[in-house]
């Protein structure tokens, strides 16, 4: 709630700029990998959505200032979760998230 007044305040300083609610959408994959780090085998997961508060002069902008907030939040490298044996290695299970792409949902999720 906090967040949302600071950004609802922060839009109304800068004339030009507007409130848009941008959800990006990322892929999730779950791979299987070596002590040396190697992918062994990879299977793909349920995609997932995150929504943002963003002030920007546009829909482009705001869309990619919300991709670059989503990459810490839902984009990274790999979280190790598990292991497992696969044709006699033990391996490592990560959780790997991308970044798909954004949509403006402004108008079903207005944000004031």
């Amino acid at each position: 709630m906090m967040l949302l007044l600071v950004a609802l305040t922060t839009c109304t300083l800068f004339a030009e700029e507007k409130s848009y609610v941008i959800e990006v959408t990322y892929s999730v994959t779950y791979e299987y990998r070596d002590f040396q780090g190697r992918v062994l085998s990879s299977q793909s997961g349920i995609d997932g959505k995150q929504s943002f508060l963003v002030c920007a002069e546009s829909v482009g902008e705001a869309k990619q200032k919300a991709i670059d907030q989503c990459s810490s939040v839902c984009s990274y490298g790999g979280q190790k979760i598990g292991s497992k044996e696969i044709g006699g290695v033990q391996c490592t299970k990560y959780e790997v998230r991308r970044v798909k792409g954004a949509t403006d949902i402004s108008k079903s999720h207005p944000a004031c």
